[in-house]
């Protein structure tokens, strides 16, 4: 055993200084520098039963859907509209153009847009027409009003319901039922000025003292 505070032989000095250099030359580990790997996941069958259970899904089952046949007609062939209680086409429906004039005032028109029954003056009681027979122009224009018909039934006098009547173009056929006529309280629908003639409308002019 070596003495307390001995000087120290040449052998000790020598591994004294190759303890030293061991010691420089080991290697300094530092923190890592890269991100750290994370760990795999077992497979599910190294899990805990718990955790099998929970990652156990339901197998999907298939998604039917409703579906609705449609039936369309072949091509070519119109689509039906729907019709009124009637029978009529609301698509072909259109504005009469038989005269309907308010009651106490008289329009122009010609005896075809008449109702075809027509045929007696309200105001002469003689013939605007023949039955079946052509009426030439200006002969064809007939003056319409709104009235009560008088008829008697058993000798008594009587009014019917209120309706058209009509007039050959004659100030004394007209004033006969209408006493307090004014010519200038005429009126033309427009489709009837449309069809009226230069002949038409002299006639109108001579016989009334009306311009249409």
């Amino acid at each position: 055993m070596a003495e307390v505070g001995a000087p120290k032989t040449s052998g000790q000095k020598n591994k004294a200084t190759q303890r030293r250099k061991g010691r420089s030359n080991a290697k300094v580990t530092g923190p890592p520098t890269g991100f750290p790997q994370h760990s795999r996941i077992p497979p599910s069958d190294q899990l805990p039963v718990a955790m099998q259970q929970n990652s156990t899904l339901p197998p999907s089952r298939p998604v039917q859907l409703n579906t609705v046949s449609l039936q369309l007609p072949p091509l070519g062939l119109p689509l039906s509209i729907p019709q009124q209680p009637d029978g009529s086409s609301p698509t072909t429906q259109v504005p009469t153009l038989k005269p309907d004039p308010p009651p106490g005032l008289a329009e122009v028109t010609l005896l075809h847009l008449c109702d075809p029954r027509v045929s007696i003056c309200h105001g002469c009681s003689q013939p605007i027409r023949l039955a079946g027979a052509h009426v030439p122009p200006p002969a064809d224009l007939v003056v319409v009003s709104k009235m009560r018909r008088d008829y008697t039934v058993a000798g008594e006098r009587r009014q019917g319901k209120l309706g058209n009547v009509y007039f050959h173009t004659n100030l004394s056929c007209i004033k006969n039922k209408l006493a307090h006529f004014l010519p200038s309280l005429l009126t033309v629908q427009s489709h009837v000025r449309l069809l009226l003639t230069p002949l038409h409308k002299q006639h109108l002019i001579d016989s009334l003292g009306f311009s249409a």
